[in-house]
């Protein structure tokens, strides 16, 4: 379990001596002697094999470090796959599916509720203990003896006479208490949700494996299918996993679920504390907790039986691991679901063009919600030029349209939800006099200027300086800002609406933990008027009063430099037009956009996810990317700019000797070497090396021969690489 290098991840063999033989199981942590040295190292046992003759070159296991094993045998097998598919070590594997502190024990208190007695007699100090309990229900025993102020004795007395019970309890450091039971009601469904039910509920009926994609305009109801099939899991005695992207949208999730299953329900996202992951880790294996829910980690959950896996809003990018392991979670939900004969259902109003194509090409059953539930309908939605509204002298990045409707918003005690892809005050600072911007000194890139605190902050690295009163090149005196980011996008509304309660929601104000959560409960209840926020406040959020959304700047999403950046402007757009009217109240959405004639602005106006796949899947096929093939990007990082470079142009030529020689087979085009999108982040040089490609087996086999080799190099020794199939940002 020890990190160690690509080169040494390996499988090994010990044995096992007579006194461990029954405390030794695949999944145990060991400790063992490794290397010339013996020194000894943790690793985790992958197998224990019986029929073989005894070898006495085999080191012997020296400890066990577990009484029970941390993995059963299917999460072994989904390391191992994790392993072979994002070219990582077994330990990376592993520990992305074990939360720190997993193996430590949770907190054991003793609790004391109260036994109806109508024939018992009570001194005063015992009359005191069973009027708070009554009040308070189970409580814990420290917490009654400081609030009745008696002693154990007491208690235990009480005890005996059978008027209170004294209990020993786990205490979760998770979110929800062990006392919650929630209330199943009957989801009554339309005619289309329940078309879509009954044909999913076949593979749960028939404990069938199978994949399939639940496409449905925003607001059809595709959350209520996915949990009146749940209540059929659960039922059955398995288990559960859904998957949403983003921690903001967890907050609904969890209230949702929580309702309706209450401690059933375990939470999986990074926000929690090292305990409350570990706790809510052991809640699932325990079986305590049937289902999870959360980001992208809780696809690792450590359930014993699955019987579904629900990845919603399955377009989005945050399923997709940016450090190692680079997995994606779909790829791993595909994976467990196929082991344990479970359903793995995808949901989205604007599925990924490649799980489209494959729900096309029957891979996964497609089924379709194409209208709103109930008496709901898709908002209205209006277009405005922002160059006609500079043209007439307005240079807010409120257009007057959006502004007179925002008012009207306010008389009609409705709410409004405003897009703005940026945080921040302004998006790059510059010098009037000789035109340079002023950029971070680690990253290769410009610095937002941030009004609350009067400093300028890269958004990669973290780096803040004092605004500069001249230019650092040139020494001019004037520093001109330029751009909008949500900061000032909140100022300039309060100063249209001075009386407006407006809400910023991105990540300068959500830095707390459960800020997410607080702030959109607090818009929920109607304590503000406008939410102003980045797009964690565009997907998945439901709220009856929001009649009004806008979009301030439709433009930055599309214009981008990788091949999916149209796919991610049209998702965008459309699910923050669908945050309105979302109720039996006519919804409005304006877009703001200097281009109103951009084909993807109009199909997101026009909520047409067909025209737009029919017109990229055409493209992709001519350009040759997914779903037409696979794209793999080896990265090489090093502290100079020259031995970046000179690291990936070793692996080029590793790389086409190993294919040349060994796999001519599979068929690649590579672009490059080169330097990345971004050259320089945190003080470390990037280049980059894109494979279009067939992701099979043999290829893999290429790639990870092609690293072992690079491995014995002299400059891997000064620089690191990285392989990542199918990224969501090839930057």
């Amino acid at each position: 379990m020890e990190q160690t290098a690509f080169k040494l991840d390996s499988l090994y063999d010990y044995y096992v001596p007579c006194e461990l033989a029954e405390k030794v199981f695949a999944g145990c942590r060991v400790t063992v002697p490794f290397g010339k040295g013996n020194k000894p190292r943790k690793g985790i046992v992958m197998e224990i094999v019986t029929d073989v003759e005894q070898n006495d070159k085999l080191k012997p296991i020296l400890r066990c470090v577990d009484t029970t094993p941390l993995f059963n045998e299917e999460m072994l097998k989904t390391a191992e796959y994790v392993k072979e598919h994002t070219f990582c070590t077994m330990y990376d594997a592993l520990k992305s599916m074990l939360p720190k502190d997993a193996e430590k024990p949770d907190e054991i208190i003793k609790t004391v509720r109260y036994i109806e007695n109508p024939s018992a007699k009570y001194t005063v100090k015992q009359k005191k203990v069973w009027d708070f309990l009554k009040t308070n229900g189970e409580v814990s025993l420290k917490e009654l003896l400081e609030w009745t102020d008696v002693g154990v004795s007491v208690i235990k007395n009480m005890e005996k006479s059978g008027t209170v019970e004294i209990l020993e309890r786990t205490i979760a450091k998770g979110t929800f208490s062990s006392n919650e039971k929630g209330e199943v009601k009957d989801i009554k469904l339309n005619k289309k949700q329940e078309e879509c039910y009954t044909r999913l509920k076949r593979y749960i009926d028939e404990d069938k494996a199978g994949g399939a994609l639940l496409y449905g305009v925003t607001g059809s109801g595709k959350t209520s299918v996915y949990m009146k099939l749940a209540d059929q899991v659960l039922e059955k005695g398995k288990g559960v996993i859904i998957m949403v992207p983003e921690i903001a949208l967890t907050s609904q999730a969890v209230s949702l679920f929580k309702a309706r299953y209450g401690d059933k329900v375990s939470l999986f996202h990074s926000r929690l504390s090292d305990g409350e992951r570990a706790s809510e880790w052991r809640r699932i294996k325990r079986g305590e907790a049937t289902i999870a829910l959360g980001t992208r980690s809780a696809v690792f959950a450590p359930m014993e039986n699955i019987g579904l896996i629900v990845m919603d809003e399955e377009q989005e990018h945050t399923y997709k691991s940016e450090s190692s392991p680079r997995f994606h979670a779909r790829d791993v939900a595909r994976f467990r679901a196929a082991y344990h004969n479970a359903l793995f259902l995808m949901a989205s109003a604007t599925p990924s063009v490649s799980t489209f194509a494959r729900a096309n090409n029957g891979q996964f059953e497609l089924l379709t919600l194409d209208e709103r539930y109930g008496v709901a309908t898709l908002p209205k939605v209006i277009t405005v030029d922002m160059k006609k509204e500079l043209a007439a002298g307005n240079t807010s990045v409120i257009s007057n349209t959006l502004a007179e409707l925002l008012d009207e918003c306010l008389k009609n005690k409705k709410q409004a939800i405003l897009l703005l892809n940026r945080r921040g005050y302004n998006t790059f600072v510059s010098c009037k006099s000789c035109g340079e911007v002023i950029t971070c000194k680690h990253c290769s890139i410009s610095m937002a200027y941030h009004k609350s605190t009067n400093r300028l902050m890269c958004h990669y690295c973290g780096e803040s300086i004092p605004l500069p009163s001249k230019c650092p090149t040139c020494g001019g005196g004037v520093i001109s800002m330029r751009g909008v980011g949500t900061q000032k996008a909140a100022d300039e509304l309060q100063m249209m609406f001075p009386e407006a309660r407006i809400l910023r929601m991105d990540a300068d104000t959500t830095t707390a933990k459960n800020s997410h959560a607080e702030n959109l409960k607090s818009f929920a209840n109607g304590e503000y008027d406008f939410l102003v926020g980045t797009q964690m406040v565009a997907k998945g959020l439901d709220f009856p009063n929001v009649n009004l959304v806008g979009i301030l700047c439709a433009d930055q999403a599309i214009y981008n430099n990788d091949f999916r950046a149209c796919e991610r402007a049209f998702s965008l757009l459309t699910q923050v037009v669908g945050r309105a009217g979302r109720s039996e109240d006519e919804g409005i959405a304006v877009i703001q956009t200097v281009n109103p004639d951009n084909e993807i602005i109009q199909m997101a106006a026009e909520q047409d996810y067909n025209q737009f796949f029919k017109m990229e899947y055409s493209l992709r096929k001519m350009m040759q990317y997914p779903p037409f093939c696979d794209v793999c990007v080896m990265g090489f990082v090093a502290d100079k700019d020259m031995d970046a470079h000179k690291a990936s142009m070793e692996f080029f030529e590793i790389f086409k000797g190993v294919i040349e020689k060994e796999f001519p087979d599979v068929h690649i085009k590579i672009l490059g070497p080169a330097p990345a999108g971004i050259l320089k982040i945190g003080d470390k040089y990037r280049y980059r090396m894109i494979v279009k490609c067939k992701n099979t087996k043999r290829f893999r086999m290429a790639v990870a021969k092609s690293i072992s080799q690079f491995e014995k190099s002299k400059i891997s020794s000064k620089s690191s690489m990285w392989v990542d199939i199918n990224p969501e940002n090839i930057g």
